[in-house]
């Protein structure tokens, strides 16, 4: 039994989730062994929604797969930061600059 989730993305654009964050109370009549879940990492390349497979095997060997959906999201503001530019105006009293000029390496 399955649940979907939303799951962040961390400063670096990584999450990693494990079987147990879908699982929603699977059971078994012996004793469960082990969750997976699989895909378990997820990047910026997949900020949206992910279908995924949790495998659920007993004590014995036995499994059972469910799927269910992991919703990425990117909730981390870019870093800004810019340098400062000098700028000489035409015989219009005119200037432009582009973004590229006053950018300092922002990500």
């Amino acid at each position: 039994i399955t649940k979907d989730i939303t799951v962040e993305l961390d400063s670096a654009g990584q999450a990693n989730i494990v079987g147990e964050d879908v699982n929603n109370n699977s059971f078994d009549n012996c004793a469960i062994s082990s969750y997976s879940v699989s895909p378990n990492s997820f990047t910026c390349a997949n900020v949206g929604t992910n279908a995924v497979v949790l495998t659920v095997t007993d004590i014995f060997g036995n499994s059972a797969t469910e799927s269910a959906v992991v919703t990425i999201v990117d909730n981390v503001d870019p870093n800004s930061n810019s340098k400062g530019a000098t700028l000489y105006l035409d015989s219009q009293g005119a200037a432009s600059i582009e973004a590229a000029e006053v950018n300092n390496n922002s990500s």
